[in-house]
Protein backbone atom coordinates (compact mmCIF):
# COMPACT_ATOMS: atom_id res chain seq x y z
CA UNK A 1 0.00 0.00 0.00
CA UNK A 2 1.29 3.60 -0.85
CA UNK A 3 -0.95 6.50 -1.07
CA UNK A 4 -1.00 10.21 -0.48
CA UNK A 5 -0.85 11.55 3.32
CA UNK A 6 -1.12 15.00 3.01
CA UNK A 7 -3.37 17.06 5.07
CA UNK A 8 -2.33 20.22 3.64
CA UNK A 9 -6.30 21.36 2.99
CA UNK A 10 -9.04 22.59 5.39
CA UNK A 11 -10.53 19.52 4.37
CA UNK A 12 -7.30 17.53 4.56
CA UNK A 13 -7.87 14.80 7.89
CA UNK A 14 -11.16 13.59 6.17
CA UNK A 15 -9.88 13.69 2.28
CA UNK A 16 -6.87 11.73 3.97
CA UNK A 17 -9.83 9.67 5.87
CA UNK A 18 -11.41 8.69 2.46
CA UNK A 19 -8.43 7.65 0.49
CA UNK A 20 -7.60 5.16 3.65
CA UNK A 21 -11.16 3.90 3.26
CA UNK A 22 -10.83 3.47 -0.60
CA UNK A 23 -7.39 2.05 -0.41
CA UNK A 24 -7.77 -0.77 2.23
CA UNK A 25 -11.45 -1.46 -0.16
CA UNK A 26 -9.16 -2.15 -3.30
CA UNK A 27 -6.78 -3.86 -1.00
CA UNK A 28 -9.48 -6.42 0.05
CA UNK A 29 -10.57 -6.51 -3.79
CA UNK A 30 -7.45 -7.46 -4.68
CA UNK A 31 -7.57 -10.59 -2.35
CA UNK A 32 -6.19 -9.77 0.72
CA UNK A 33 -7.37 -11.61 3.50
CA UNK A 34 -9.60 -9.69 6.10
CA UNK A 35 -6.49 -9.79 8.46
CA UNK A 36 -4.32 -7.99 6.71
CA UNK A 37 -6.25 -5.36 5.45
CA UNK A 38 -6.97 -5.32 9.44
CA UNK A 39 -3.60 -4.32 9.72
CA UNK A 40 -2.40 -2.24 7.20
CA UNK A 41 -6.18 -0.25 8.00
CA UNK A 42 -4.46 0.02 11.68
CA UNK A 43 -1.21 1.30 10.86
CA UNK A 44 -2.13 4.00 8.22
CA UNK A 45 -4.96 5.44 11.20
CA UNK A 46 -2.20 5.90 13.43
CA UNK A 47 -1.25 8.93 11.45
CA UNK A 48 1.95 10.80 11.38
CA UNK A 49 2.07 14.34 11.68
CA UNK A 50 4.29 14.94 8.47
CA UNK A 51 4.38 18.58 6.07
CA UNK A 52 2.59 17.96 2.83
CA UNK A 53 3.27 16.71 0.21
CA UNK A 54 4.14 13.34 1.78
CA UNK A 55 2.92 9.89 0.93
CA UNK A 56 3.46 6.23 2.84
CA UNK A 57 4.14 3.04 2.53
CA UNK A 58 2.58 0.21 4.21
CA UNK A 59 3.63 -3.79 3.36
CA UNK A 60 2.13 -6.38 5.69
CA UNK A 61 1.80 -10.10 5.71
CA UNK A 62 -0.27 -12.26 7.92
CA UNK A 63 2.94 -12.06 9.75
CA UNK A 64 2.58 -8.32 10.60
CA UNK A 65 3.75 -4.43 8.94
CA UNK A 66 7.20 -5.48 7.26
CA UNK A 67 7.70 -2.18 5.91
CA UNK A 68 6.41 1.50 7.22
CA UNK A 69 7.63 4.61 5.47
CA UNK A 70 7.14 8.17 4.76
CA UNK A 71 8.38 9.84 1.82
CA UNK A 72 8.64 13.87 1.47
CA UNK A 73 7.14 14.05 -2.56
CA UNK A 74 3.55 14.26 -3.78
CA UNK A 75 2.25 10.64 -4.50
CA UNK A 76 -0.06 10.98 -7.97
CA UNK A 77 -1.98 8.12 -7.27
CA UNK A 78 -2.48 4.96 -4.80
CA UNK A 79 -1.01 1.72 -5.07
CA UNK A 80 -3.10 -0.96 -3.47
CA UNK A 81 -1.59 -4.33 -4.61
CA UNK A 82 -1.90 -7.72 -2.90
CA UNK A 83 1.12 -9.87 -4.54
CA UNK A 84 3.41 -13.22 -4.15
CA UNK A 85 6.18 -10.05 -3.96
CA UNK A 86 5.74 -6.24 -2.61
CA UNK A 87 5.00 -3.59 -5.43
CA UNK A 88 7.28 -0.89 -4.08
CA UNK A 89 8.31 0.67 -7.39
CA UNK A 90 5.74 3.94 -7.17
CA UNK A 91 7.50 4.28 -2.95
CA UNK A 92 11.50 3.89 -4.91
CA UNK A 93 10.56 6.45 -7.79
CA UNK A 94 8.80 8.68 -4.96
CA UNK A 95 11.74 8.63 -2.84
CA UNK A 96 14.27 9.05 -5.36
CA UNK A 97 12.83 12.23 -6.05
CA UNK A 98 13.24 13.09 -1.90
CA UNK A 99 17.04 14.43 -1.76
CA UNK A 100 18.34 13.51 1.50
CA UNK A 101 20.05 16.68 2.71
CA UNK A 102 21.38 19.32 5.72
CA UNK A 103 20.59 22.86 5.41
CA UNK A 104 22.33 24.87 8.02
CA UNK A 105 21.53 28.65 7.70
CA UNK A 106 24.41 30.20 9.88
CA UNK A 107 25.57 33.17 11.52
CA UNK A 108 27.83 34.44 14.10
CA UNK A 109 25.70 33.39 16.64
CA UNK A 110 25.72 29.99 15.63
CA UNK A 111 23.25 28.37 13.26
CA UNK A 112 19.73 26.93 12.38
CA UNK A 113 20.28 23.09 11.42
CA UNK A 114 17.93 21.53 9.20
CA UNK A 115 17.58 17.97 8.08
CA UNK A 116 14.96 16.37 5.60
CA UNK A 117 14.60 15.87 2.16
CA UNK A 118 13.76 18.10 -0.28
CA UNK A 119 13.05 21.75 1.54
CA UNK A 120 11.64 19.66 4.56
CA UNK A 121 13.34 19.58 7.94
CA UNK A 122 13.13 21.10 11.47
CA UNK A 123 15.79 23.49 12.56
CA UNK A 124 17.64 23.14 15.67
CA UNK A 125 19.42 26.37 17.32
CA UNK A 126 23.30 25.45 17.99
CA UNK A 127 25.65 27.85 19.44
CA UNK A 128 25.99 30.68 22.36
CA UNK A 129 24.64 34.43 22.15
CA UNK A 130 27.67 36.75 21.83
CA UNK A 131 26.75 40.19 23.47
CA UNK A 132 29.37 41.44 20.89
CA UNK A 133 28.34 40.26 17.94
CA UNK A 134 29.64 43.04 16.00
CA UNK A 135 33.19 43.72 15.76
CA UNK A 136 34.53 46.41 17.89
CA UNK A 137 36.03 49.12 16.04
CA UNK A 138 38.65 51.15 17.84
CA UNK A 139 42.04 51.27 19.25
CA UNK A 140 42.07 50.89 23.27
CA UNK A 141 43.22 47.82 24.44
CA UNK A 142 39.74 47.14 25.33
CA UNK A 143 38.28 46.99 22.42
CA UNK A 144 41.14 45.26 21.61
CA UNK A 145 39.98 42.19 24.20
CA UNK A 146 36.75 42.50 23.37
CA UNK A 147 36.94 42.25 19.55
CA UNK A 148 39.38 38.96 20.53
CA UNK A 149 36.56 37.71 22.87
CA UNK A 150 33.95 37.80 20.27
CA UNK A 151 36.16 36.46 17.45
CA UNK A 152 36.73 33.43 19.64
CA UNK A 153 33.46 33.17 20.78
CA UNK A 154 32.08 33.20 16.98
CA UNK A 155 35.10 30.52 16.27
CA UNK A 156 33.41 28.14 18.98
CA UNK A 157 29.95 28.54 17.35
CA UNK A 158 31.33 27.67 14.31
CA UNK A 159 32.98 24.57 15.27
CA UNK A 160 29.71 24.22 16.93
CA UNK A 161 27.62 24.02 13.90
CA UNK A 162 30.07 22.28 12.07
CA UNK A 163 29.72 19.16 14.74
CA UNK A 164 25.87 19.66 14.95
CA UNK A 165 26.13 19.49 10.91
CA UNK A 166 28.18 15.98 11.24
CA UNK A 167 25.79 14.28 13.53
CA UNK A 168 23.40 14.66 11.30
CA UNK A 169 24.87 13.04 8.13
CA UNK A 170 23.54 9.67 7.64
CA UNK A 171 23.59 6.34 5.35
CA UNK A 172 22.10 7.86 1.58
CA UNK A 173 23.06 11.82 2.90
CA UNK A 174 25.07 13.43 0.62
CA UNK A 175 24.57 16.87 0.46
CA UNK A 176 25.19 19.67 3.28
CA UNK A 177 23.86 23.44 2.34
CA UNK A 178 25.22 26.22 3.56
CA UNK A 179 23.57 29.77 3.69
CA UNK A 180 23.69 32.69 6.05
CA UNK A 181 26.87 35.19 7.07
CA UNK A 182 29.51 34.75 4.80
CA UNK A 183 32.45 34.98 7.08
CA UNK A 184 30.18 32.87 9.12
CA UNK A 185 30.12 30.20 6.48
CA UNK A 186 33.78 30.59 5.73
CA UNK A 187 34.36 29.45 9.42
CA UNK A 188 32.03 26.55 9.35
CA UNK A 189 33.12 25.26 6.02
CA UNK A 190 36.93 25.51 7.61
CA UNK A 191 35.51 23.39 10.11
CA UNK A 192 33.90 20.90 8.71
CA UNK A 193 36.90 20.08 6.18
CA UNK A 194 35.91 16.99 3.79
CA UNK A 195 33.52 15.04 4.26
CA UNK A 196 33.59 11.55 2.32
CA UNK A 197 30.70 11.43 -0.31
CA UNK A 198 29.28 14.67 0.39
CA UNK A 199 28.97 17.70 -1.51
CA UNK A 200 29.03 21.04 0.14
CA UNK A 201 26.93 24.05 -1.18
CA UNK A 202 26.99 27.55 0.19
CA UNK A 203 24.34 29.89 -0.98
CA UNK A 204 24.99 33.70 -1.23
CA UNK A 205 21.86 34.34 1.16
CA UNK A 206 22.54 36.10 4.57
CA UNK A 207 20.36 36.48 7.58
CA UNK A 208 17.95 34.25 9.87
CA UNK A 209 14.23 33.81 9.08
CA UNK A 210 12.95 33.48 12.51
CA UNK A 211 9.57 31.89 10.93
CA UNK A 212 11.64 29.55 8.48
CA UNK A 213 9.48 31.84 5.81
CA UNK A 214 12.22 32.71 3.89
CA UNK A 215 10.96 32.37 0.40
CA UNK A 216 14.07 33.10 -1.41
CA UNK A 217 16.44 30.80 0.88
CA UNK A 218 13.61 27.71 -0.16
CA UNK A 219 14.10 28.88 -3.68
CA UNK A 220 17.50 28.49 -3.77
CA UNK A 221 17.49 25.38 -1.69
CA UNK A 222 15.40 23.90 -4.33
CA UNK A 223 17.81 24.69 -7.36
CA UNK A 224 20.18 23.34 -5.38
CA UNK A 225 18.42 20.25 -5.20
CA UNK A 226 17.47 19.67 -8.31
CA UNK A 227 21.30 20.50 -9.91
CA UNK A 228 22.22 18.32 -6.97
CA UNK A 229 19.82 14.77 -8.46
CA UNK A 230 20.26 15.51 -12.04
CA UNK A 231 24.04 15.34 -11.23
CA UNK A 232 23.30 12.01 -9.65
CA UNK A 233 21.12 10.72 -12.35
CA UNK A 234 23.38 12.12 -15.44
CA UNK A 235 26.98 10.57 -13.49
CA UNK A 236 24.89 6.86 -13.62
CA UNK A 237 23.97 7.59 -16.65
CA UNK A 238 27.26 8.13 -18.16
CA UNK A 239 28.48 5.14 -16.11
CA UNK A 240 25.60 2.78 -18.00
CA UNK A 241 26.60 4.23 -21.37
CA UNK A 242 30.00 3.62 -20.79
CA UNK A 243 29.55 -0.09 -19.64
CA UNK A 244 26.98 -0.77 -22.65
CA UNK A 245 29.73 0.53 -25.18
CA UNK A 246 32.79 -1.56 -23.15
CA UNK A 247 30.08 -4.65 -23.53
CA UNK A 248 31.74 -5.18 -19.80
CA UNK A 249 30.41 -5.12 -16.14
CA UNK A 250 26.47 -4.83 -16.96
CA UNK A 251 23.49 -6.96 -17.59
CA UNK A 252 20.07 -5.53 -18.91
CA UNK A 253 16.80 -7.84 -19.29
CA UNK A 254 14.87 -8.80 -16.47
CA UNK A 255 16.21 -12.58 -17.03
CA UNK A 256 19.86 -12.15 -17.77
CA UNK A 257 19.79 -9.50 -14.56
CA UNK A 258 18.46 -12.16 -11.94
CA UNK A 259 21.01 -14.62 -13.45
CA UNK A 260 23.21 -11.51 -12.23
CA UNK A 261 21.71 -12.02 -8.82
CA UNK A 262 22.27 -15.58 -8.49
CA UNK A 263 25.65 -14.71 -8.66
CA UNK A 264 25.98 -12.10 -6.11
CA UNK A 265 26.97 -9.63 -9.08
CA UNK A 266 24.44 -6.74 -9.09
CA UNK A 267 25.59 -3.40 -7.69
CA UNK A 268 22.80 -0.94 -8.81
CA UNK A 269 19.48 -1.96 -10.61
CA UNK A 270 18.02 0.30 -13.06
CA UNK A 271 14.73 -0.43 -13.52
CA UNK A 272 11.91 1.08 -16.21
CA UNK A 273 8.73 -0.39 -13.70
CA UNK A 274 6.37 -0.14 -17.04
CA UNK A 275 8.79 -2.27 -18.80
CA UNK A 276 9.77 -4.70 -16.34
CA UNK A 277 6.37 -5.35 -15.11
CA UNK A 278 5.55 -6.51 -18.32
CA UNK A 279 8.12 -8.88 -18.28
CA UNK A 280 7.63 -11.84 -16.23
CA UNK A 281 9.86 -13.93 -14.65
CA UNK A 282 9.43 -17.55 -13.10
CA UNK A 283 11.69 -18.20 -9.88
CA UNK A 284 12.29 -21.90 -10.35
CA UNK A 285 13.94 -21.23 -13.93
CA UNK A 286 16.68 -19.53 -11.58
CA UNK A 287 17.85 -21.67 -9.13
CA UNK A 288 19.44 -19.67 -6.43
CA UNK A 289 17.36 -16.97 -6.79
CA UNK A 290 16.39 -15.36 -3.73
CA UNK A 291 13.04 -13.14 -3.41
CA UNK A 292 11.02 -13.71 -0.62
CA UNK A 293 10.39 -16.08 2.78
CA UNK A 294 7.91 -17.48 0.71
CA UNK A 295 8.75 -21.32 -0.77
CA UNK A 296 7.07 -21.52 -4.24
CA UNK A 297 6.16 -18.73 -6.41
CA UNK A 298 4.64 -19.17 -9.86
CA UNK A 299 5.58 -16.17 -12.53
CA UNK A 300 5.99 -12.63 -11.15
CA UNK A 301 6.13 -9.33 -12.34
CA UNK A 302 9.43 -8.87 -13.44
CA UNK A 303 9.80 -5.32 -11.81
CA UNK A 304 8.50 -6.96 -7.92
CA UNK A 305 11.45 -9.54 -8.68
CA UNK A 306 13.81 -6.97 -9.44
CA UNK A 307 13.44 -4.74 -6.30
CA UNK A 308 12.70 -8.10 -4.30
CA UNK A 309 16.11 -9.89 -5.47
CA UNK A 310 17.24 -6.00 -4.37
CA UNK A 311 16.17 -5.65 -1.42
CA UNK A 312 17.72 -8.74 -0.58
CA UNK A 313 21.24 -8.89 -1.45
CA UNK A 314 21.49 -5.32 -0.26
CA UNK A 315 21.37 -3.54 -3.98
CA UNK A 316 20.37 -0.26 -4.86
CA UNK A 317 17.72 0.40 -7.00
CA UNK A 318 16.40 2.89 -8.93
CA UNK A 319 13.30 3.59 -10.96
CA UNK A 320 14.60 5.52 -14.34
CA UNK A 321 12.90 6.46 -17.33
CA UNK A 322 12.57 4.43 -20.25
CA UNK A 323 15.39 6.40 -22.30
CA UNK A 324 18.08 5.72 -20.00
CA UNK A 325 17.98 2.00 -19.84
CA UNK A 326 18.42 2.22 -24.01
CA UNK A 327 15.30 -0.02 -24.67
CA UNK A 328 15.75 -2.13 -22.23
CA UNK A 329 13.04 -3.31 -19.50
CA UNK A 330 16.01 -2.75 -16.80
CA UNK A 331 20.16 -2.76 -16.63
CA UNK A 332 22.25 -4.23 -13.78
CA UNK A 333 25.66 -2.42 -12.85
CA UNK A 334 27.58 -5.65 -11.90
CA UNK A 335 30.10 -5.13 -8.44
CA UNK A 336 32.34 -7.71 -10.27
CA UNK A 337 31.69 -9.62 -14.51
CA UNK A 338 33.47 -12.67 -15.80
CA UNK A 339 35.34 -10.22 -18.28
CA UNK A 340 36.80 -7.94 -15.48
Amino acid sequence: MFLDISKDTESGAHELDVRIKNATGALLSAGATAQVVAVVAERLADTVDVPAPAGRVVVATERGVLLDDVVHTEVSATTAAWEALPDLAAWIECADRAVPHVLALVDHEGGQIATGTERRGEPTAVGQEDPHEQKVRGGGLAHRRMQQTAENVWQENAREVAEEIRSSLRPGLALVVLAGDPASRAQVREELGELDDVQIVELEHSGRASDGGDDTLRAAVAEVIEEHAAAAEQALSSELDERLGQGRGVATGVRDIAEAFVQGQVGTVLIDAEAAAAEPLVPDDHPGLELSAATEMDAVRGDLALIAAAAVTGAETTIVPAPMVRGASAAALLRWSETG
